[in-house]
Formats: structure tokens, sequence, C-alpha cells
């Protein structure tokens, strides 16, 4: 099992990248909730696990 530190992404540009999509893509669908994340004050956070169980569920 990772790490806190390890799992979690920081913004939208690192989750974009570890998704493999653009930005605005990627901010779409966190603002509809096909992606999981969580805002802390302006920033949005994403842990990569819960991003791949996403997709594992969605296939």
């Amino acid at each position: 099992m990772q790490s806190l530190r390890e799992d979690l992404l920081s913004g939208v540009k690192e989750i974009a990248a570890f998704i493999g999509e653009d930005e605005q893509v990627t901010g779409r669908l966190i603002r509809q909730g096909l992606l999981p994340a969580f805002r802390r004050s302006r920033k949005i956070y994403a842990r990569k696990s819960e991003i791949d169980a996403a997709f594992r569920s969605a296939a």
C-alpha cells in the first residue's frame, strides 16, 4: 500500500498527467463528478488509488 504522500496528486495539471488527458478535459471530468477529487481551499487533489479504482469499475 502506498503512503498518502505517494498516492496524492496535487492540482489539475498533475491529475491530467496521471490520467493522460488534457487539463481542460480533466477539469470537466472533476466538475461533473466523473473523476474522484476533492478541494482544499483553492487547490484540487486526487488520490491515484481512487482514480485507478474508478477506471477499473467503469471498465
